[in-house]
């Protein structure tokens, strides 16, 4: 993804110094995500080439990594704020505290179903097979007449 069009969609204007670290975390996601198709089996240039999606979700993906770490900042892993300046007091919760890991780039479960990256998992080990119905033996009973 080009910075460009990373800074062409971010909600606010980069501060100072943000444009080399956006430059740098976009190239982090990327390679992130591709780890993640090779934890999978799979290559991720191979898979964008095979689809007509993914590349879109890629770039959507890293976009939404990296705007966590630079909106939430130094305030990572805040549940709660409260500042007081006199008599005015200003606090807040923060809904998603794990949307960024104390500066550095998160990829979610949501983002991993997003890229097609579902884990399907199976019970394992060793169970007890399940109770029988107790069973009768059916007796014919033959009527005398």
């Amino acid at each position: 993804m080009l910075i460009d069009g990373f800074i062409a969609r971010f909600p606010r204007a980069l501060k100072p110094g943000e444009r080399e670290r956006a430059e740098l975390l976009l190239q982090d996601a990327r390679d992130m995500i591709a780890a993640e198709f090779g934890r999978a089996g799979m290559n991720l240039d191979e898979e964008i080439a095979r689809s007509d999606w993914l590349e879109a979700v890629v770039c959507r993906v890293a976009f939404e990594m990296v705007s966590a770490v630079l909106l939430v900042g130094d305030r990572a892993g805040v549940r709660q704020y409260s500042v007081t300046a006199g008599d005015i007091t200003e606090s807040g919760t923060y809904s998603d505290v794990n949307g960024s890991a104390w500066g550095g780039l998160v990829l979610t479960d949501k983002h991993r179903f997003d890229l097609g990256l579902v884990q399907h998992a199976t019970a394992r080990g060793r169970f007890p097979g399940a109770p029988s119905w107790p069973e009768r033996r059916l007796r014919r009973v033959r009527y005398r007449r």
